[in-house]
Order: structure tokens, then sequence, then C-alpha cells
């Protein structure tokens, strides 16, 4: 999933990637060909769709975003997906540049190593619908 959304103390525009495990700070919308990267790093996974932003810290001295992480969270409702994300500080407007086609499942394995193969699989278009 490719997030997108503004921190609300400072607007500023955050791009997150959760499949290839990046994020940045961008200067415009993702859409905008005038768009530059300001700053980006890693997600790290810390388990159950959170992600660390690796390099950030918190901001202490009250001047910048102060973002660190994010989280997702799905909810099946009928036949629709909701999609839930929330950072460690407030964030407004937030869009998926890239629209979700297709949904996959499968029941979470025990080991991490199976874990990341079935990401794998999704990534390759040989996973189970």
């Amino acid at each position: 999933m490719l997030l997108q959304f503004k921190v609300t103390a400072d607007d500023s525009i955050w791009i997150c990637d959760v499949q290839f495990l990046n994020w940045a700070h961008v200067s415009a919308p993702g859409t905008d060909p005038e768009s530059k990267v300001l700053e980006h790093g890693k997600l790290i996974p810390q388990g159950f769709g959170i992600y660390a932003m690796e390099g950030r810290r918190p901001d202490t001295e009250g001047v910048g975003s102060g973002i660190t992480s994010i989280g997702t969270y799905l909810v099946g409702i009928g036949s629709t997906i909701k999609i839930y994300i929330r950072a460690n500080v407030p964030i407004k407007d937030f869009t998926m540049p890239a629209p979700i086609k297709q949904i996959f499942y499968e029941i979470l394995p025990t080991d991490p190593k199976q874990i990341e193969n079935s990401i794998q699989e999704i990534a390759n278009g040989t996973g189970q619908s």
C-alpha cells in the first residue's frame, strides 16, 4: 500500500510505501511532477501493521513534524475493507495514490520467515486470493 498524508502541526506531506518499506517527506503530493523528496528512509515493521520510520526522532523542541511511526488497521465491513491509519502525531488528508486492485487473505503463519515469503509471493503475483 502506498499511503500519503499530512502532519497536522505543520502541513508537511509524507508518503509511506508499506510494500517496499520506504518513507519520504515530500514538498508536494506524489501526483505533482514538481514534488521533491526532502528526506527519506526505511520503514521498520514493528508487527501488527505498525511501522517505525528509520532515522526519525520525536520532536522535543516543538519545531517540525515529530512523526516517527505509522500504523494501519484493516477492517472488513460486509464486502468492503476500511483502512485506518494512525501516526504518533495527529495527521490529516489521508489518501492512497495507488488504489488497491486485489485483496489476498491468508492465515497468519507463526514463523516470521513464512510471513516474509508470503509478502514476496504477493509482490511476484503468485499469492492466493
